[in-house]
């Protein structure tokens, strides 16, 4: 049933309309204002400064690799413009990337219900859909760990490897590596699966690979080297590198969500794993792309609640990477269950249907009414006081970009070291915490004398 040619239209029929849905969705909503990390892109993109003074003075300092800002600097040369609109399209643009990778160039090895289960949990994913209107590197993220997973898929399943497939291994690990410290875990156990793989299966391929891993990691060292030295320094790897600590049980909250948009899509998707899980018992076909999945799935997370003493990294978007490991295993599951039982079909309809039409893209307007705000006060130099983890030197180009260069007023932002008796100053992200933080910096206490969404202005 599930092999007929009526089935297979029907599930094609199901993807495009989701992918045409979601890519109409998102771009409704390719003009929301920027939040804080889009406007961080921003000025890390700015096509007036050097890339290498970028590097030194923006992103060394505080980021994950840089190949995301580096592609956005080259293309805002090309739309110089950059504004609210602009700045989300290179994100849109891997989103699509990723949805035709999945359509044309998803392994031919495995049969086209998977392909089309695969897309099916894709398109319907409000994370997929969401963060290709976000001006942030996690939709590239998303292709390049897609398509490292299709060349690895594909890799596994010859005996012959040719110089094509060594290539396209390398540059996606390579790619992969470079957009986000999580992508270079997912890179790294890639490699690690394919060398064991053919090792067990005597295949003198896997030194190849292991070449050509050893390369990737040899030219991550510029990038990885300096950028681990610099936030040693800065004392970060004390329980917070790039966000405040996030307590295990919310990781796991965040990351159901990351996978299924709302309760009730994770109720029946549970429904569906289960019911497939007892239908298949003995029965589970392609077990190497399984244990493939399973690799690059599991250690992440170990590896991730291990550190945490160390580093936070419970951060349920740096996750992202995972998904296609995730829907490529239930793909595969589903198909191996509905063979046996082809009214489980009903259930991935049902999820579906309650998973996509939840997905929201909601940004709130703070740096935008913030800003709004801020360029009305009458002084011209504005102090910032910045309990934040962006590099010192962003400052005065972060907290002017909205204010400036997309409302065109003409203020300065300068760090606050002091507050005077009665003086005005603008805490862009404020929390009641944030404020005992500063008043501990400064030694006097402060007073809210206005709440701008999640800004403040504040005086001594």
């Amino acid at each position: 049933m599930i092999n007929n040619k009526h089935f297979l239209l029907a599930l094609k029929t199901a993807c495009l309309f989701c992918a045409a849905w979601g890519l109409a969705y998102q771009l409704a909503f390719l003009g929301t204002p920027l939040n804080w990390d889009e406007a961080f892109t921003a000025i890390a993109t700015d096509p007036s400064l050097s890339f290498a003074f970028i590097i030194k003075n923006f992103l060394i300092t505080d980021t994950h690799p840089p190949l995301y800002y580096f592609i956005c600097w080259v293309f805002n040369h090309f739309i110089p413009a950059a504004g609210e609109v602009t700045l989300h399209i290179p994100s849109l643009c891997f989103n699509v990337l990723t949805l035709l990778g999945a359509f044309f160039f998803f392994p031919k090895h495995l049969p086209k219900v998977v392909k089309y289960i695969f897309i099916l949990l894709l398109t319907s994913n409000g994370s997929f859909i969401y963060y290709g209107t976000e001006a942030r590197a996690y939709s590239m993220l998303l292709f390049f760990s897609t398509a490292l997973l299709f060349v690895t898929c594909n890799i596994i399943n010859k005996k012959d490897i040719k110089r094509t497939d060594y290539v396209l291994f390398f540059i996606f690990t390579l790619l992969l590596t470079y957009t986000h410290y999580f992508g270079s875990l997912v890179a790294g156990l890639n490699a690690i699966f394919v060398m064991v793989f053919f090792y067990k299966s005597k295949n003198q391929a896997y030194k190849n690979f292991a070449l050509i891993y050893i390369i990737t990691f040899l030219l991550f060292l510029p990038w990885l080297m300096p950028n681990l030295y610099y936030n040693a320094v800065q004392q970060r790897m004390a329980g917070n590198w790039w966000v405040n600590i996030i307590h295990t049980h919310k990781f796991f909250i965040d990351l159901m969500f990351l996978f299924f948009s709302n309760i009730k899509a994770q109720v029946i998707f549970l429904l569906l794993a289960l019911s497939a899980v007892f239908t298949l018992r003995k029965g589970m076909k392609y077990k190497t792309e399984i244990s493939l999945c399973l690799c690059l799935f599991f250690p992440v997370i170990i590896l991730a609640l291990l550190i945490k003493p160390f580093i936070s990294l419970l951060m349920a978007r740096y996750f992202i990477c995972l998904l296609p490991s995730a829907f490529m295993f239930f793909a595969i599951i589903f198909y191996s269950a509905f063979e046996k039982n082809k009214y489980l079909v009903i259930l991935l309809a049902l999820f579906v249907l309650c998973a996509f039409p939840s997905v929201k893209i909601k940004k709130f307007n703070g740096v935008r009414d913030a800003s709004l705000i801020i360029m009305q006060l009458p002084q011209k130099q504005i102090k910032v006081l910045a309990m934040d983890s962006y590099p010192a030197k962003s400052i005065p180009y972060l907290y002017t970009y909205y204010i400036n260069k997309i409302l065109g007023a003409d203020k300065e932002v300068i760090p606050a070291q002091s507050v005077e008796q009665g003086e005005t100053i603008w805490m862009p992200t404020c929390t009641d915490t944030r404020i005992i933080l500063a008043e501990e910096k400064l030694g006097h206490r402060l007073t809210k004398i206005q709440t701008l969404r999640e800004s403040c202005l504040l005086t001594r």
